[in-house]
């Protein structure tokens, strides 16, 4: 990776490198981390009418429409006005 080529040719001592190297790894594994709970999150919007609305509008992504279509649901436990 680029992070070990820069930390073979830096003067930083090895635990250093070392440290950086498990961060950069625990990074990664972060990230994987995350988008697997978007794709999950995807796919139960993908089944749901409400979150399939919402994502049409503008600006609306995954995570706003499944936050907003968990705690509204399908409005009916609302009184109209």
């Amino acid at each position: 990776s680029r992070l070990s080529t820069l930390l073979e040719d830096s003067s930083l001592p090895l635990y250093l490198s070392q440290l950086l190297l498990k961060l950069q790894q625990h990074y990664h594994y972060l990230v994987e981390q995350i988008k697997d709970l978007e794709s999950q999150l995807k796919r139960k919007l993908d089944e749901d009418e409400v979150g399939q609305r919402l994502l049409s509008i503008p600006c609306v992504g995954t995570l706003t429409a499944s936050t907003i279509s968990t705690e509204i649901g399908d409005g009916t436990q609302y009184a109209s006005s």
